[in-house]
């Protein structure tokens, strides 16, 4: 009866049902974009046409640079006082997925693969990067 109860306290809790719901939609709309990624990098008539060695580049950097940020972004995070100020830049930076995309990312990895990946990679770390935030941002 007491776990029932407390389930029903948690439950009720607003902090708790704001968390979850961003988490939710967070984990959603990741998993929606990242399917659709690499079909938009392989695809010779609406996309890149990469080859599936140049996809598996990309997604391989991608996971090393989230690696590296992780650190320095916590780090940061550590250091603001204000932390609100570092996730209304992460919120920004996000805002312009879309315009880097079609304008930057795409003719960088045709004109200079290397420099494209190191482009891409740092910026969509960002998406993982609010996560992390999102999970500091709990504990306090």
């Amino acid at each position: 009866m007491k776990s029932k109860n407390s389930l029903a306290q948690t439950l009720k809790n607003p902090s708790y049902l704001q968390s979850s719901v961003t988490l939710l939609l967070f984990f959603a709309s990741w998993g929606v974009w990242w399917s659709f990624f690499q079909v938009w990098l392989t695809s010779t008539k609406n996309g890149l046409g990469l080859s599936g060695s140049e996809v598996g580049t990309i997604y391989g950097a991608n996971s090393l640079v989230t690696l590296i940020l992780m650190f320095i972004y916590g780090t940061l995070q550590d250091k603001l006082v204000i932390k609100r100020y570092l996730l209304i830049f992460c919120a920004i930076i996000e805002s312009l997925i879309g315009p880097f995309f079609v304008w930057i990312y795409s003719p960088l990895l045709h004109r200079n693969f290397l420099l494209g990946i190191i482009a891409g990679s740092f910026y969509r770390r960002d998406f993982c990067l609010h996560q992390e935030f999102l999970k500091q941002f709990q504990k306090n």
